[in-house]
């Protein structure tokens, strides 16, 4: 339940981004620094990697493409560690879109 709570917490305080013109709610407006950080909360981590699982799972239903697929959870995981390693100021969003593209061309 504490979980729960913090989790509507953050999509409460999380608003829409109309400054970066990507309509954008949740955790996909933290910052790859957020997520380096939530590291030691498995809980917030967690969260923020669920939402850019949702964000691959939302594109490979609307697009006619090729399938963004990542190998497994874990592996989505660590590859949005390795890019925002690299890329803290980016938002998650971004990073989402980032591994997006390198699954599609993996194909």
């Amino acid at each position: 339940m504490k979980y729960m709570i913090m989790a509507g917490a953050l999509l409460l305080s999380s608003s829409i981004s109309s400054a970066t013109g990507v309509y954008t709610v949740g955790a996909g407006k933290l910052t790859c620094e957020d997520f380096i950080r939530s590291k030691s909360n498995q809980a917030e981590s967690f969260q923020i990697s669920q939402w850019v699982a949702g964000f691959i799972t939302s594109f490979n239903f609307y697009s006619t493409g090729k399938p963004a697929t990542p190998e497994t959870a874990e592996a989505m995981h660590k590859s949005l560690e390795v890019y925002c390693t690299k890329n803290p100021k980016e938002m998650i969003v971004y990073a989402a879109a980032v591994l997006v593209k390198q699954y599609r061309s993996e194909q």
